[in-house]
């Protein structure tokens, strides 16, 4: 038998004995998180806001730097803040796939796996309430680290009803460029973007706060922007917009309608779980310059 066999074999069953016999692991699911579809009727049904923690924003929240935005004093307050929220109509979403590994492919499995195994006892079960319910952080990665299609073809459908006929501004990174080349919103009333920067986004905040309430209160707000865009789910939530912290979703939907294997490139946008991730700044198509109506910090 070849030796990385050999390994994942070894790491299933260390990891499969940790899952069900470790303190920390009982507690993890004690956890209240809801599954995608729950999530996403949740969200369309009343028109809630939800702000999104996975190992990024868990990381900053110990002072760590990540690839998308640097540490620093005000965005650990703030997301501290948030995962303990109890507002009305904000949905504050843990992954899921905590709670549910097996139905994963190998590698996320092991990256799940061993994150958990580092992370739950120093980053994770001090600043969760187990008396609150989560929804599921994880709804827009639907397609690539799944064993089967079954997940992305439930999701889709029901992830595009979100803004199925409404008006909506989506607040991006400047290499994004959500639904570009695919028809993932093609269902939208009217489609417009705020460009922000690629990286460390948080430190334009205040400036992106104030383009988007320049926008009527109708108006869906969908954010793609890293660690900030749980900071700004919050934050237009108190100010009366629905907003959806949705990063993802794009190369989620770009990957599953190329039935991709692994986590590829895609042309013309940033993947940052790819090699060669970085696009030509400048993207030749008129209906997407036409959508642009503020640049901030780009």
């Amino acid at each position: 038998m070849k030796q990385h066999i050999v390994n994942k074999i070894n790491f299933l069953i260390h990891f499969a004995w940790k899952y069900n016999i470790s303190t920390q692991f009982r507690l993890l699911k004690k956890l209240k998180i809801a599954n995608s579809r729950e999530t996403i009727q949740t969200i369309i049904d009343n028109r809630m806001s939800i702000a999104r923690f996975g190992d990024g924003e868990l990381s900053l929240m110990s002072g760590e730097d990540t690839g998308f935005q640097r540490s620093n004093c005000e965005i650990i307050e703030k997301l501290h803040k948030i995962i303990k929220n109890e507002t009305e109509g904000l949905l504050v979403g843990l992954p899921h796939v905590w709670k549910h590994l097996w139905l994963l492919k190998y590698r996320a499995v092991e990256f799940w796996g061993a994150y958990l195994a580092k992370n739950l006892s120093a980053k994770i079960i001090p600043i969760v309430n187990f008396e609150t319910r989560y929804y599921d952080a994880s709804f827009t990665r639907f397609y690539i680290d799944y064993r089967s299609d079954r997940n992305a073809n439930i999701i889709v459908p029901l992830i595009k009803k979100i803004w199925n006929e409404r008006n909506v501004c989506i607040v991006e990174g400047v290499y994004s460029r959500l639904g570009v080349g695919n028809d993932l919103f093609d269902n939208v009333g009217s489609l417009h973007r705020i460009l922000c920067p690629a990286q460390n986004a948080f430190s334009e905040y205040d400036r992106i706060i104030m383009e988007v309430s320049k926008l009527s209160k109708d108006t869906l707000i969908l954010i793609a922007l890293g660690m900030t865009a749980t900071c700004l789910a919050y934050d237009l939530h108190l100010q009366g917009y629905q907003a959806v912290d949705i990063g993802h979703v794009d190369v989620e939907y770009e990957w599953f309608k190329m039935k991709a294997k692994n986590k590829v490139a895609i042309p013309g946008k940033f993947v940052a779980e790819s090699i060669n991730n970085m696009p030509q700044r400048k993207l030749e198509n008129e209906k997407y310059e036409s959508q642009i109506i503020a640049k901030v910090g780009v």
